[in-house]
């Protein structure tokens, strides 16, 4: 996707050439030899073409009683800019600050709208956990930053006659103070790292799902529902003494033929030979038993044990198996025999496991309605490090209750299923297949494995919000003591804001490689 053609506009355009003139106009104004008053006049001009939406977002705020944030800090260390006579930096500041704006903005929609052309529409709204310390901690750093640097200006106002000294020092420790850096990159860090998992088949909902992947430590699995791939094959052909196998199963399959299920589509397959429709002259499914059909002037009822019942046939059925995933047979009333079927597991589920270990997950458990002794083998073989067996829906929603409880409140359990009640009452939700209410993620391949990909990019993501703020603040640190000192010039305390911004929109960037 071309971002000049997607997401640029006149209005866009417009803005540079205003951009431009308001270089022009600082440029004349430093080179120029020309009279303090004109120049005030031009430069109040050229911020008011560069950046009068600056302007307009402070008067709003205002009205609605809201003062203190970035639009603010910046208008006030403009005005005091101008003030002690340092038009030209003042310019360059309102220039930066709106050209790092544009490309914030530019961006958090250039990424939103790649994660929808891949089908993922992210919550803006759920802010992850640091977004939301950050956003409490500049409610008191913003008017204590503000505050301070009204106290310098004001304060020599009262001894001495020429303050335009400290106007500078208060201007810088505006410009060093402006939290624009921090307020750009977050949102942008976690937007990219969700339009990455989207192109790689997971759907992340917000980024303060991306914040419970990167604290993730418990994944849990529902083997139903995330392990067993659409696929079937026959383990067993299971007769009554006097029927052959070849026989039952044939009698089965075309009993089969139009169920139109993946287990059915397993007899059938297993069976071989091409099913003859004239053979068959009548079928109907009964939903919740299995299938009643007409074969070679025979009736042949194909389900489970509950179908067995019905026909007061459970105790012949029950004797032979109790597999869940046995396909009962009878034949004119007759008890003839079972086939037991196995649900594949998916192929990328031991890879899975074994990515979450490196991802850094420290616990894996697999909830299963099978035996303990097929979940047993299915644990060991694939690398659980837990297992509980023969759960029922209520078993595992109390399993994973425990599980949640004696989750460390620094870290987060992920549910991996497609139960609503187990993806809302775990902290991260992942649907498998489909959009489930209540999910924080959807997986939209059988490639398990894009779950650790997911943690191991929100824990880079979170990384690369910490490197991008420990940057920003040791850069304006270092630039606040050398600009105080008079060894650097004023016009690089203007970058320390702006300037900073920009590079750590472009590091949050990195997030979505």
């Amino acid at each position: 996707m071309n971002i000049s053609e997607s997401l640029l506009t006149n209005k866009d355009f417009s803005l540079f050439a205003r951009l431009a003139i308001a270089a022009v106009i600082a440029i004349v104004c430093a080179a120029a030899n020309i009279s303090e008053g004109i120049m005030s006049v031009l430069c109040i001009a050229a911020i008011l073409i560069a950046a009068f939406e600056l302007v307009v977002a402070v008067l709003k705020n205002i009205i609605k009683f809201k003062f203190f944030n970035e639009q603010f800090i910046m208008l006030i260390s403009l005005i005091i800019t101008l003030a002690a006579g340092r038009y030209a930096e003042a310019v360059l500041a309102a220039m930066l600050f709106r050209i790092s704006d544009f490309l914030s903005v530019k961006l958090r929609m250039h990424a939103l709208q790649m994660a929808k052309s891949a089908g993922c529409e992210p919550d803006t709204e759920k802010k992850s956990r640091m977004d939301s310390f950050t956003q409490k901690a500049l409610h008191i750093y913003i008017p204590a930053v503000i505050v301070i640097a009204l106290l310098i200006a004001i304060i020599p106002m009262l001894f001495i006659e020429d303050t335009a000294p400290w106007l500078s020092r208060a201007a810088i420790i505006l410009f060093v103070g402006s939290p624009c850096a921090i307020t750009f990159s977050m949102p942008l860090c976690n937007l990219f790292a969700i339009y990455k998992m989207s192109r790689e088949g997971i759907f992340i909902s917000s980024a303060s799902t991306m914040d419970m992947l990167a604290a993730t430590n418990t994944v849990v699995f529902d083997n139903t529902d995330a392990l067993a791939a659409n696929k079937y094959i026959i383990s067993d052909v299971m007769p009554v003494p006097g029927l052959s196998s070849t026989n039952l199963l044939m009698l089965a399959a075309y009993a089969a033929s139009s169920a139109g299920h993946p287990a059915a589509d397993a007899i059938t397959a297993a069976y071989g030979d091409e099913i003859d429709p004239l053979f068959i002259t009548g079928s109907e499914q009964l939903k919740g038993f299995g299938i009643l059909a007409h074969v070679k002037g025979l009736v042949v009822s194909a389900g489970n044990l509950a179908m067995m019942e019905k026909l007061g046939l459970s105790a012949a059925a029950a004797a032979l198996s109790i597999d869940p995933s046995a396909v009962h047979i009878a034949i004119n009333g007759s008890y003839a025999g079972c086939i037991v079927i196995t649900r594949m597991t998916n192929e990328s589920a031991k890879s899975a496991i074994e990515a979450l270990a490196s991802a850094g997950v420290g616990r894996t458990v697999l909830l299963s309605s099978d035996t303990t002794k097929v979940t047993s083998r299915a644990a060991h073989t694939l690398g659980f490090g837990e297992y509980f067996p023969e759960c029922s829906e209520t078993d595992k929603v109390r399993h994973l209750e425990k599980l949640l409880a004696d989750t460390f409140p620094e870290e987060a359990l992920s549910f991996v299923g497609s139960s609503p009640e187990m993806l809302e009452l775990a902290d991260v939700g992942i649907s498998v297949g489909e959009n489930v209410k209540g999910c924080d993620a959807v997986l939209t391949t059988d490639d398990l494995s894009v779950i650790a990909s997911a943690i191991e990019a929100a824990k880079r993501g979170r990384s690369i919000i910490v490197q991008g703020l420990a940057f920003a603040i040791v850069l304006k640190l270092a630039i606040l003591i050398l600009t105080l000192i008079g060894i650097a010039p004023f016009w690089l305390a203007v970058l320390a804001d702006s300037g900073v911004a920009i590079l750590t929109v472009a590091n949050a960037m990195r997030a979505g490689r």
